[in-house]
């Protein structure tokens, strides 16, 4: 009987110092803000005519010698891609001597340009060889994965600062981990708009490509005790 009441005085120890864990729960960021290795043009031919095989004849001997001329600048065929290509008929609503009804094709590129230094140098030559759009120029940071444990152990650090924190507001100390779930990454580029007169050829077409931010959350669960 003696042995009894023992085994059931540890058992309801046991069940109610369960009931007095006290738990903290955060949220922890890490973040890195890095500079771009590569940049992102966006950028290709719209060409019309009134015939629909001259149409696409014109839009593809002009975008030949754009990914040409690219290449003879040192520009990988890996790191240029159509990204959209459209033919389409127009007719005009209302009757006007300057419109007529024709095909218009639109090819559209993106070129992964790894050498930064040498954006200016190759805008200044795509509108030599005959673009006559530029959609955009999105500077990144490539590898990103490569950044995986400093962002990780960041966040983690970032958790258990806030934990500490906040414990002790109420007087009381983080113990041990119970819990940690990934959110999941951040990458925030940075877009810098590339804005082009063709018609005044406009000189001076420099850009800047700031920092780039990436970041990865933790959610962590603390056990805490009274200090």
């Amino acid at each position: 009987m003696k042995k009894q009441l023992i085994i059931l005085y540890i058992m309801l120890a046991t069940i109610l110092g369960a009931q007095e864990i006290k738990t903290i729960t955060v949220t922890g960021i890490g973040e890195l803000y890095l500079n771009p290795n590569a940049v992102v043009i966006s950028t290709g031919v719209d060409s019309r005519d009134p015939l629909i095989g001259e149409a696409i004849k014109k839009n593809s001997l002009a975008m030949t010698s754009i990914v040409n001329g690219l290449i003879k600048l040192g520009i990988l065929e890996d790191n240029i891609k159509t990204s959209n290509y459209y033919v389409g008929y127009y007719e005009p609503y209302n009757k006007d001597e300057n419109e007529i009804a024709e095909y218009r094709v639109s090819n559209t590129i993106s070129i992964t340009i790894l050498e930064i230094e040498k954006l200016d140098i190759i805008l200044n030559k795509l509108v030599d060889l005959g673009i006559n759009k530029i959609n955009g120029v999105d500077f990144k940071v490539i590898n990103i994965s490569e950044y995986n444990n400093v962002l990780t152990e960041k966040a983690i650090k970032n958790a258990r600062e806030k934990a500490e924190y906040l414990a002790s507001l109420e007087n009381m100390k983080v113990d041990s981990v119970l819990h940690i779930i990934e959110e999941g990454s951040q990458y925030t580029p940075v877009m810098a708009k590339y804005n082009m007169n063709l018609a005044y050829g406009e000189s001076d077409r420099s850009l800047s490509s700031g920092n780039e931010l990436i970041t990865k959350t933790y959610t962590v669960t603390y056990q805490i005790s009274s200090k």
